[in-house]
């Protein structure tokens, strides 16, 4: 199936008050709400620069409201610029991302949440 852009969703950055746009990560961080309820299957994802140290999760809400974290677990943020992906298959109504800061830092770039099978 090829993806095309309008099947991209961004999100901003935030700090763990979603009040405070922030993309450094020297502290924890939230991404803004990742609308999943137009789609089973998804890839969310994260990039970022520098060299921070910590963990990526997913935190995933079925009323739009109330998120349990973390739904999904595991991505490490080592130490180097990079990314993350998580395939998503289900029936959430929406996510977010959250960073969970360990040490050094680095710059929270990009968040988003492509589409791969419309609801």
């Amino acid at each position: 199936m090829t993806i095309s852009a309008n099947h991209v969703i961004s999100a901003t950055v935030e700090t763990s008050s979603p009040t405070t746009p922030s993309t450094t990560m020297t502290q924890n961080l939230q991404s803004g709400i990742l609308d999943l309820s137009n789609c089973t299957q998804a890839v969310i994802g994260a990039t970022w620069t520098g060299t921070p140290v910590g963990n990526f999760s997913i935190m995933g809400s079925k009323d739009g409201v109330n998120y349990t974290v973390p739904m999904l677990t595991g991505q490490a943020a080592g130490g180097a610029a990079g990314s993350f992906s998580f395939e998503y298959n289900g029936s959430l109504l929406a996510c977010k991302i959250l960073y969970v800061f360990g040490s050094s830092t680095g710059t929270w770039t990009v968040a988003e949440m492509v589409q791969k099978i419309p609801r």
